[in-house]
């Protein structure tokens, strides 16, 4: 009885090899960028406590949008998928977190913000939860969705070991168009208008009371 040796095996897996068809790759996916708040969303910052300095941690997202493909839902938010050929720059955590930090920055100068791991010895932590940050198609990605965005802050203090804050801040946006231009463009205003409505309250917990005028 013929047995190959490997040698033969190896020609044969080369024809077969050559046999198949080369799979086509597709156009490289599109980047799309979240912009933070052009300026800060407080006219007149409170003053805050010298060596106030808030870290940031890394924002926690529903099952499916750890990575960095744009997310939609389907079937009235029954159905998650996502845009085929475009990305965030980043994995959607690490982008919520650098524009969460920016826009603190820009609204109470002279705070020392960063995101986690950065800062030596925080006075506060802000965790940031992403509730809702999606598209919302009624059925098929074939009419104008809505998006919902929603966010929670908590916002602690690390010496007293004490929540002083937790809200959630919700935003609904209606994209101009049935585009994914329109819907990021949508997306990334009702995060400006979460962090709007979110800033000041937190800059209010972390400003100390004034004494009553007597």
């Amino acid at each position: 009885m013929f047995k190959p040796t490997g040698y033969a095996i190896l020609l044969l897996v080369l024809a077969l090899g050559a046999c198949m068809p080369l799979g086509k790759k597709g156009p490289p996916p599109v980047v799309y960028q979240l912009k933070a708040p052009a300026r800060g969303v407080i006219a007149q910052p409170p003053a805050l406590p010298a060596g106030t300095a808030v870290e940031v941690l890394l924002p926690t997202v529903p099952a499916g949008y750890d990575r960095d493909r744009i997310a939609l839902s389907l079937d009235g938010g029954r159905r998650l998928d996502y845009y085929s050929a475009a990305k965030w720059p980043e994995e959607l955590p690490d982008v919520l977190q650098d524009i969460v930090s920016r826009s603190l920055r820009q609204s109470l100068p002279g705070l020392v913000i960063d995101a986690e791991g950065s800062l030596p010895t925080p006075t506060h932590i802000l965790r940031v939860e992403v509730v809702e940050f999606t598209p919302v198609y009624p059925a098929a990605a074939t009419t104008i969705p809505t998006v919902q965005v929603a966010l929670r802050f908590a916002l602690s203090d690390v010496r007293r070991g004490a929540v002083l804050l937790d809200m959630v801040q919700k935003a609904e946006v209606m994209p101009e168009a049935n585009s994914l231009g329109a819907v990021v463009a949508a997306l990334e205003m009702g995060l400006h208008r979460t962090l709007s409505d979110a800033t000041p309250r937190l800059a209010g917990t972390l400003a100390p009371p004034r004494s009553a005028k007597r």
